[in-house]
């Protein structure tokens, strides 16, 4: 099946519809899974050994967010995560980056 467009999906939930009728929250979950069907063959997936779910990257992020920030802090403060890492960074060298850091 060819991919639905926008336009389709404006054109059957008509141009009054705003972002919360449910036609177009409807047609948006058709539409996406029109577009996505090819990605979708999960028999083929398993008989390939291939993950299914995200949770091994979910796995991946939560552990990465441990390391970097460790727990009860935020990446958006006070400036996100540049700040984090710079300061992670820096006391991982083996010079006076963190000293430089602190001061």
């Amino acid at each position: 099946q060819p991919p639905v467009t926008e336009e389709e999906g404006e054109a059957v939930c008509g141009a009054g519809a705003g972002e919360e009728d449910p036609r177009r929250r409807v047609q948006a979950a058709v539409t996406y899974l029109t577009n996505n069907q090819s990605r979708m063959d999960y028999p083929r997936y398993r008989r390939e050994g291939l993950p299914l779910t995200s949770s091994l990257m979910e796995s991946l992020v939560k552990e990465i967010n441990w390391r970097v920030k460790g727990s009860e802090k935020f990446w958006n403060d006070p400036d996100g995560a540049t700040p984090m890492l710079a300061l992670t960074a820096a006391a991982l060298s083996d010079d006076s980056r963190l000293e430089s850091a602190l001061t």
